[in-house]
């Protein structure tokens, strides 16, 4: 490996040219030149082509085709993957500051010395104005333990590092689910363990607030029962319901004070 790791960077699109442009200029504007792009789109009709045609120099993989969701796009991705790490942003997300990729090059380097598989920072959830909503993310110490429950916040996948060899040693993700299959790939690689995570202090994502899992709790929740058990865990458990619970209510008070 080099000394300094290359980033592939994955995105997944279906019609989102209202924010891709910013996506792909919070990429291209990184001070950290070793990086790669790899965009798997579901066919877009939007002008979504124009705006990857637009960046076309700093794209290193394009396809636009149907799938069978995000899941399916991120392996479609992931099969053109060169980095030695990977990481996954949607459309409407964002690199903090151009620095964000350089500043958590350190942590990389000290994971791949240490032969952990998973970094990840602290990232803000924004609304649609900009404004930032929530922080999220904390040390696996205080949260992994969440992983026997459900997918934690506070380990947000946006902005989540995967080593290559996850992938190669683990498979890909499932494609039997809409919205937790980022939640079983860590059950199926990791498990409850926290010392497959560091954790880099730095905000380096802005994602945007109201995804698809928090549009659709309850299948959400279905989706943890059906990925523990296929882990062989425990499906039902209350610690998480009583969690999940609690953060659904905080988020719709947040949504009644905006409002």
């Amino acid at each position: 490996m080099n000394s300094l790791p290359t980033i592939s960077v994955v995105l997944a699109t279906m019609n989102a040219a209202d924010s891709l442009s910013q996506c792909l200029s919070s990429i291209t504007s990184q001070t950290y030149k070793n990086v790669e792009i790899l965009i798997a789109d579901g066919g877009s009709v939007d002008g979504t082509r124009d705006i990857v045609a637009s960046f076309k120099d700093h794209v290193y993989w394009y396809e636009s085709s149907p799938d069978r969701g995000i899941y399916d796009a991120w392996n479609k991705a992931i099969a053109h993957c060169g980095g030695e790490w990977i990481c996954f942003l949607g459309a409407d997300d964002a690199f903090t500051v151009p620095e964000s990729l350089e500043s958590v090059v350190p942590s990389l380097c000290s994971a791949q010395k240490s032969a952990i598989p998973l970094v990840y920072s602290r990232i803000n959830e924004v609304s649609a104005s900009g404004q930032v909503v929530s922080r999220l993310g904390l040390p696996p110490e205080e949260v992994a333990w969440q992983l026997k429950h459900g997918m934690p916040r506070h380990i947000p996948h946006t902005g989540m590092f995967h080593n290559r060899k996850l992938f190669a040693e683990n498979g890909l993700y499932s494609t039997h689910f809409r919205i937790a299959g980022d939640y079983e790939f860590l059950l199926r690689c990791v498990g409850v363990d926290r010392g497959a995570f560091l954790f880099h202090e730095g905000v380096l994502v802005n994602k945007g607030i109201g995804g698809v899992s928090f549009r659709h709790q309850v299948e959400t929740i279905r989706e943890f029962y059906k990925a523990r058990v296929m882990n062989g865990m425990r499906g039902f458990t209350f610690p998480w319901l009583f969690v999940y619970s609690r953060a659904i209510i905080r988020a719709w008070c947040r949504r009644l004070i905006r409002s």
